[in-house]
């Protein structure tokens, strides 16, 4: 999942790097920071619309941006080994 390549890239501090270079947006930054609250209240027994309005408080974001941020996060993809 895209999700999954993102946070390798942050753990590398490449994120940052692709960021300040312009290859990688703000949108997919802030939709990563958005997909971890969610994914955070998920793994803590929250049912699905809670964690939707939860992330969307924490992020100052409409349920609409949240759902847009998850579907973005979970797109498959595969990471090459190196």
């Amino acid at each position: 999942m895209v999700i999954n390549l993102l946070d390798r890239l942050h753990g590398s501090g490449e994120l940052k790097a692709l960021y300040m270079a312009g290859v990688i947006s703000f949108s997919s930054i802030n939709n990563r920071k958005i997909y971890h609250t969610y994914k955070d209240r998920i793994n803590n027994d929250v049912d699905k619309g809670e964690a939707v309005k939860q992330a969307a408080d924490v992020h100052n974001v409409s349920f609409v941006t949240v759902y847009t941020a998850i579907k973005k996060m979970e797109i498959p993809v595969s990471i090459p080994k190196v």
